[in-house]
């Protein structure tokens, strides 16, 4: 079974921020609470190796150590990570980026660029999204909404979601937030969520809370 497993770690900058972590997140949708600055970001940067912060011990996608892997390794191994503050990259348009992500064929490239506009209008965003320069000029809103893109085209066995339904309107919050959801019951994939909402998604699997340098599970 896929799981995310963290044994004996310890992650933060000069003073920890969680101390000798010995946790499972099981397949299913894994929401994590915590006041800010507890070290809920920290924790899912330090599991894709992204950023300033230091850590300690082992992580375990399913069987597999990734602990001494790189950054795009971990992607390789199948980890997602979604930016809370998605950057912009100039000079590559929306649909390129996941394109060249995915090493696509031009036979994949004619299969999913009818997709991708598909959905962009689900989620209601402009016509001309998929040639539009990556998160250049976009609101906040529209970034996240170009995260949840990559992970619809990646189709990850590890997510890691920070805040994703920050800036989202009612209905992309509705519509993302169900999606997930199905996405949990269809895959076996285990799926961390950072959120301040009790209605982004409903009934998770697991709540965990994140206090005093630790985290545990509420439900």
């Amino acid at each position: 079974m896929n799981m995310i497993t963290l044994k004996d770690y310890s992650v933060g900058f000069d003073t920890l921020l969680l101390n000798n972590l010995n946790v499972e997140f099981n397949k299913g949708i894994n929401i994590i609470k915590g006041k800010n600055g507890c070290g809920k970001t920290t924790l899912i940067k330090s599991l894709m190796d992204i950023g300033p912060q230091e850590s300690m011990g082992q992580i375990m996608l399913g069987d597999k150590d990734i602990t001494e892997l790189e950054t795009f390794e971990r992607g390789e191994a199948g980890l997602f990570l979604s930016y809370q503050t998605p950057p912009e990259l100039p000079g590559i348009s929306n649909f390129a980026l996941i394109k060249d992500i995915n090493n696509y064929s031009a036979q994949d490239i004619a299969k999913n660029l009818g997709k991708y506009k598909a959905m962009c209008e689900q989620l209601q965003l402009p016509a001309d999204w998929h040639s539009r320069f990556h998160n250049v000029g976009a609101s906040g809103g529209e970034r996240k909404k170009n995260e949840f893109l990559h992970f619809v085209f990646t189709n990850p066995k590890y997510i890691l979601f920070d805040e994703l339904d920050s800036g989202l309107d009612e209905y992309s919050r509705t519509f993302i937030g169900d999606y997930l959801k199905d996405y949990a019951k269809d895959n076996d994939c285990v799926m961390l969520v950072i959120t301040h909402s009790n209605e982004f998604i409903t009934e998770p699997d697991y709540v965990w809370q994140i206090e005093d340098h630790t985290i545990q599970c509420l439900t």
